[in-house]
């Protein structure tokens, strides 16, 4: 939301109105589905299976140890059933229909980040769901009215509590108003996490990712309370604490000195015993993580693992330029260039600031294979396939 936050320049505003749906998957109609796979042309063999597998379902209750009677359900799917965010999303799709057609025809105004820039109307995640349009009363009413539709042939109601919207800084106070008004959410200066990343990185870092050291910190506390061997404490590390970092590391380049306090964290609980607080530590966590033939325990560096996800990230851009972040990070950040050639740009994203941190990662880990030699610069770009192995650089050549 870092673009919709600052942006004051033109003379219409833009909102961004994130919803929430109370118990989404329980309130799903099964006729709604039934009609949503016949709009999809599924072969009615096929529909009829889904829908076995949806309604031939009862639930029991055990009380006091005994099972109670069984409860046949009228709707709803199941959670943790693989088939479910499938019919979901695809039921999701009605919605998406109604707003590309409510845009088309004018009804409804799309969002650009700038000039250049695909438009922008909604972004659906399974249940979790952000529209973007202008800020009039118009385009807002119109959006009320397909969400009632869509909702009670769903099934679902809205959760106005949890539901809120953003406005940009060039929207009128009254304007605002209004719209709050009508839609019946509440305003927000700042949506603060969406999909559990933050959605807007302020000046201090460290502070918007304390979360993920507390977190870690806790599982560790918890850990201490146990006699656990030191291959014990080894796979706990690998396996859960060293992975708790790595959805906003895919993302967010982490500060170095949260890094440094999840190292010693993760030091102090693999030399401690769960009974003397402070106990020698007779390896730095650096060296610890060498690989094992080379006298390490292969445990992760969360630094170099941070940017190698990142790269990682960046990657997808260069080979990926069709999906919707690559065309929006092109239009905004390097429109008549390529990724090699950006820069940091005027008022960047932290994002964006993040991939920008090991552009040269990629440069230096990538070449070209060639094909008409039309896009290859010749002195500057890695286009010889053993160039390492011969020592040479491409301006030798």
């Amino acid at each position: 939301m870092h673009w919709l936050k600052n942006k004051k320049d033109g003379k219409r505003g833009a909102l961004a109105l994130k919803i929430d749906m109370s118990k989404a998957y329980d309130r799903v109609e099964w006729h709604f589905i039934r009609a949503v796979l016949g709009k999809f042309e599924f072969p009615t063999r096929f529909t009829n299976l889904i829908m076995a597998c949806v309604s031939l379902v009862s639930y029991s209750f055990n009380i006091n140890g005994q099972v109670a009677s069984h409860v046949t359900p009228a709707k709803g799917l199941r959670q943790g059933d693989p088939i479910s965010p499938y019919i979901f999303i695809m039921c999701a799709e009605v919605l998406s229909s109604m707003i590309r057609k409510s845009v088309t025809q004018g009804r409804i105004h799309w969002v650009k980040v700038c000039r250049g820039a695909p438009a922008i109307s909604h972004l659906f995640f399974a249940d979790d769901s952000i529209f973007f349009l202008r800020a009039s009363s118009a385009d807002v009413i119109n959006l009320k009215n397909i969400l009632v539709r869509y909702y009670r042939s769903f099934g679902q109601i809205i959760n106005y509590e949890k539901s809120e919207v953003l406005f940009s800084a060039n929207v009128e106070p009254y304007v605002r108003t209004h719209i709050i008004e009508s839609l019946e959410v509440r305003k927000v200066t700042i949506q603060s996490r969406y999909l559990g990343l933050p959605s807007v990185i302020g000046r201090s870092k460290k502070v918007v990712f304390r979360a993920i050291i507390d977190k870690i910190k806790k599982k560790l506390q918890g850990w201490k309370e146990k006699t656990l061997s030191i291959l014990g404490k080894e796979v706990l590390i690998k396996s859960v604490a060293q992975a708790m970092p790595m959805y906003v590391m895919n993302i967010f380049l982490l500060p170095d000195t949260l890094i440094d306090d999840i190292h010693i964290a993760l030091n102090y609980f693999w030399w401690g015993d769960g009974i003397k607080a402070n106990l020698i530590r007779w390896c730095s966590w650096d060296k610890m993580c060498f690989l094992k033939f080379r006298g390490g325990l292969g445990f992760c560096h969360f630094g170099v693992f941070n940017r190698s996800l990142l790269a990682k990230q960046v990657w997808r851009l260069i080979t990926n330029p069709t999906t919707l972040a690559a065309k929006v990070l092109k239009a905004r950040y390097f429109p008549r260039s390529s990724f090699f050639d950006a820069n940091v740009g005027y008022r960047p994203s932290y994002v964006w600031r993040s991939f920008i941190s090991v552009k040269e990662l990629v440069r230096n880990g990538s070449k070209w294979n060639i094909g008409d030699g039309h896009r290859v610069n010749v002195w500057e770009d890695y286009w010889l396939e053993d160039h390492r192995r011969l020592g040479l650089k491409p301006d030798n050549c």
